[in-house]
């Protein structure tokens, strides 16, 4: 079991179809125990040819003058979820992003929203950072933009696909897309110059154990924030605050001698527990676990138990049981180290533009 992020890039629409650094940002994720099923893979496919128009069903007639013909039907507008500064995110967006997440994985049912808002978490986000770039990033030439979309086109066509098919299935309308493109590009230029050999290099330096190989052992104890505990387990705590506590007082009995894996056994809500005993086995500093986890983790030396760690999960207490050192060199650990930073820009970015923004969902 782990808890892994995946990647993200700008201007998701394209992602997997703009060449570039993508970031590593937190996608929708899962619970110890509970990751979801595999499904057979399906392979990308085109959407059927239609000899011609779908057919309608004609309206009814309406009183008028003879020989007067019907006037043609409106296509139907897209569905907006949500809108950032004024520029709208897409139900088709949400939708294909959710499914670029889950790779044809089945979750279940009581996961679906939760994973559904997470998914629009990261798209206004996105949106932000685009918007960010546009203003304050360096300019992209319309050349460069055009001569991406066309590898797109050329990609798309290889995979038997048109660009008009794979923007309809998106919902999105050729200039929007071409403003994905631009937004990616953009991003791609404005981390370029914020990130120089240099700036990784002293990076690698000031971090290095997070960079060159060296993994952490650590088990959990994971108590939930709300939701209900099945019979025989105990009581679910009735908000992080409430969850925090219990977890300090855990933690406590353990520091006056009670086992960490006898605590697991008896609190922790992990349903994987009977068979890991909470064990998170051997994970770098990054790309393995979430963040708060793994940083918890790193900070701690063989045998000491943290404070208690609120993700989105519930509440933990982690502990170490072993390290092993790596060996890894800056040349070696440069992209890692790149993606790092380009995710401390990321959020750096987010934080600063999302009290100001004027974020509205739908129905809100």
């Amino acid at each position: 079991m782990s808890y892994l992020p995946r990647t993200f890039c700008l201007g998701v629409v394209a992602c997997g179809l703009i060449s570039g650094p993508a970031l590593a940002q937190p996608q929708p994720q899962f619970p110890p125990s509970q990751q979801p099923q595999q499904s057979p893979p399906q392979q990308r496919q085109a959407p059927p040819r239609q000899e011609g128009p779908p057919q309608q069903q004609a309206p009814p007639q309406q009183p008028g003058f003879p020989g007067q013909e019907a006037q043609p039907q409106a296509a139907p507008q897209p569905t907006v979820v949500a809108t950032v500064n004024g520029e709208p995110i897409l139900q088709a967006e949400m939708q294909s992003q959710l499914q670029a997440q889950l790779q044809g994985q089945q979750v279940a049912p009581q996961d679906q929203q939760r994973l559904e808002r997470q998914v629009l978490e990261s798209l206004i986000d996105s949106r932000l950072v685009e918007q960010f770039v546009r203003e304050q990033g360096p300019e992209v030439p319309e050349e460069e933009i055009q001569q991406t979309l066309q590898r797109v086109e050329q990609q798309l066509t290889a995979e038997g696909m048109t660009l008009d098919q794979y923007l309809q299935m998106q919902g999105l309308k050729k200039e929007m897309f071409r403003d994905r493109i631009a937004g990616s590009l953009g991003w791609q230029k404005y981390t370029q110059q914020q990130a120089a050999d240099d700036k990784l290099r002293a990076h690698y330096e000031q971090n290095k154990e997070a960079f060159d190989g060296t993994e952490v052992r650590a088990r959990h104890l994971m108590l939930p924030k709300e939701a209900p505990m099945e019979p025989g387990q105990p009581a679910a705590a009735n908000g992080p605050e409430q969850a925090a506590q219990q977890a300090e007082e855990i933690r406590q009995a353990v520091e006056q001698g009670l086992d960490f894996e006898q605590a697991i056994e008896q609190y922790s809500a992990d349903p994987g527990k009977a068979e890991t005993g909470g064990d998170l086995g051997y994970f770098t500093r990054h790309g393995k676990l979430i963040d708060p986890i793994a940083e918890a983790a790193f900070s701690l030396e063989p045998g000491q138990v943290s404070k208690p760690i609120e993700s989105p999960f519930g509440v933990h207490l982690i502990q170490v049981t072993d390290r092993k050192p790596g060996e890894q060199d800056f040349e070696a650990a440069k992209q890692e180290v790149a993606q790092v930073i380009q995710t401390e820009i990321w959020s750096k970015i987010v934080s600063e533009m999302r009290p100001k923004a004027e974020v509205k969902l739908q129905g809100s």
